[in-house]
């Protein structure tokens, strides 16, 4: 953390500014469970604040921007969180900056993803990166608007570089992560975005395989998804250099006068079945419904997420090129997964095993739905999902779990902060029905 510290004061400029803008909050939260652990959705796609057995948590943020001029802007912020649970020690909940050169934003440091879809998606609005864990350490380069092919064609794309820590099975692995997005212009109320997320992990030092490559020419291998060069294990040298995983982003974009309409799928890939739709139909199918005008209803949602198919079971080929079992976010160098401090970064459906390797529950089925809205000045969040838990391709459960994961939530905005109450209940066919209820506050200044 010190590192980047320093990073992020050398990053701040001695500039004067009439556009300064300084911001800060603090929030808490209690609950009260009538089991040990809490109701899924009030620890899922928290930004890794809360875990199964968090009974409280306090948060202070403070941030500062200003715009140098028309061309640039620079903002700096960082928050401070405790909280009890797993781990009870005060620690860095983002600590950034984000500096702004016309159509570029280079951020610096650890940062939360933005909130999508009204925070009601079941994966956050993004299935490898849902927000479901803490905020990694790195660095993201982004083109905040597009480049035209033709007048109704454009792209633009995303770089990041991320670190993984060394409370692992493979200590001090690396993120490379690249993204790639095409925009067409169907009408002038009508848009369809393709998109391709790529994220890959390599480097570390493994406990069984020692240290793994992670030089310049084996970033430029990770960064084109080519096999391993002599360094490497004999896997990565017949395969991909690291672990790699992705998804195809498929969205359709409705404006009308009294509503705004988004039909999206986004699969889920490891290897190169999934990258071929080998694995279809797995992945998020999603709708998301905005009223134009704001009342009772804001937002709704519906979600179908599987995770079944995987490209078929795993069967060794002749040739020596892998096939099926894609055992999502999982993999046998990388044993802690797709994972950031003992949470899942990506669908938080997807269950790791508590030992920190390997992966639970990642078979899944799930019909989801998000409702939110206000009345008189109150405005609420709910939170269902039915989903059916089948383990994994190479352990099974012996009884498929059907469980039922609802939370209602409740904001009431006052001149002095906003108060805040939840009520969560998980049912299932395999354990003991939890309740939960929770207060807290919430003050800007």
């Amino acid at each position: 953390m010190r590192r980047w510290c320093a990073l992020l004061l050398s990053a701040i400029p001695l500039i004067a500014s009439s556009q300064e803008n300084f911001y800060g909050s603090l929030s808490s939260m209690s609950n009260v469970s009538n089991s040990s652990t809490n109701p899924f959705w009030t620890y899922a796609n928290k930004y890794g604040r809360l875990d199964k057995e968090s009974t409280f948590f306090i948060l202070g943020e403070a941030g500062y921007g200003t715009q140098i001029n028309s061309s640039n802007r620079l903002e700096v912020h960082g928050g401070l969180f405790k909280g009890d649970g797993s781990n009870r020690s005060f620690r860095i909940d983002q600590l950034y900056a984000k500096y702004t050169y016309k159509n570029i934003l280079l951020n610096i440091g650890s940062w939360h993803r933005s909130v999508e879809l009204h925070d009601l998606s079941s994966v956050g609005g993004d299935i490898i990166w849902s927000g479901n864990a803490r905020a990694l350490p790195g660095a993201e380069l982004q083109f905040l608007k597009g480049t035209h092919i033709f007048n109704w064609l454009e792209f633009k794309g995303k770089l990041g570089h991320y670190f993984l820590g060394n409370d692992r099975y493979v200590e001090n692995a690396q993120v490379h992560y690249k993204n790639l997005t095409f925009v067409m212009t169907l009408s002038e109320k009508d848009l369809f975005t393709i998109e391709l997320d790529h994220y890959a992990q390599f480097g570390g030092t493994s406990k069984t395989y020692g240290k793994q490559p992670s030089a310049f020419s084996d970033y430029l291998r990770i960064f084109i998804g080519s096999n391993g060069g002599a360094g490497a294990t004999e896997s990565d040298q017949a395969n991909a250099l690291g672990n790699h995983l992705g998804s195809y982003t498929f969205t359709y974009d409705m404006q009308r006068s009294d509503y705004d309409i988004k039909l999206y799928h986004q699969t889920i890939f490891e290897d190169t079945s999934g990258r071929e739709f080998r694995n279809f139909p797995d992945g998020v199918w999603g709708i998301y419904f905005k009223p134009q005008k704001k009342g009772f209803v804001n937002a709704f949602l519906y979600e179908f997420v599987q995770t079944v198919s995987q490209s078929g079971k795993f069967v060794p080929p002749p040739n020596g090129n892998f096939r099926g079992g894609d055992n999502y976010f999982n993999n046998s160098m990388y044993q802690s997964g797709w994972t950031y401090k003992g949470r899942i970064i990506g669908l938080p459906f997807i269950i790791p095993n508590e030992n920190g390797r390997g992966i639970k529950i990642n078979r899944s089925f799930v019909h989801h739905l998000g409702l939110s809205g206000s009345f008189y000045t109150i405005e609420y969040t709910l939170k269902t999902s039915y989903v059916r838990n089948l383990g994994t391709y190479n352990k099974p459960f012996d009884a498929i779990e059907e469980a039922v994961y609802s939370y209602l939530g409740f904001d009431y905005p006052t001149k002095v902060g906003v108060f805040k109450a939840q009520f969560s209940a998980d049912f299932s066919n395999q354990t003991d029905r939890i309740l939960a209820i929770g207060f807290g506050y919430r003050i800007n200044f």
